[in-house]
């Protein structure tokens, strides 16, 4: 069985993604999604015994590097900035995230 995705779950994921979508958005995704469910489907009835188990796709080891903090020139943070549409001081000015509620 197919999974399927409704108009009132994409509506949700929507409000939690802070999108505003119209009909024929929420029409186009859910066909997408129905396809890619599709897929998936698909997918899972391949008889995949006798396939080597794969982690990953490269050279194991870590990734990771010491997150170091580096100063830059000055006038290179300045351009940076004056190209921001808000600013305040020498940092990016943007909409709250998160508010408070009494």
């Amino acid at each position: 069985m197919t999974m399927s995705v409704s108009d009132v779950e994409i509506r949700k994921l929507a409000k939690l993604s802070r999108l505003s979508l119209d009909d024929e958005e929420i029409k186009n995704i859910r066909g997408d999604l129905d396809e890619i469910f599709e897929y998936i489907s698909k997918l899972s009835r391949l008889d995949t015994a006798g396939v080597a188990e794969v982690h990953g796709g490269g050279a194991p080891g870590n990734a990771f590097r010491d997150d170091v903090a580096a100063s830059s020139a000055a006038s290179v943070r300045a351009a940076l900035v004056s190209g921001l549409p808000k600013q305040e001081a020498d940092m990016a000015k943007v909409p709250a995230v998160f508010t408070r509620e009494s």
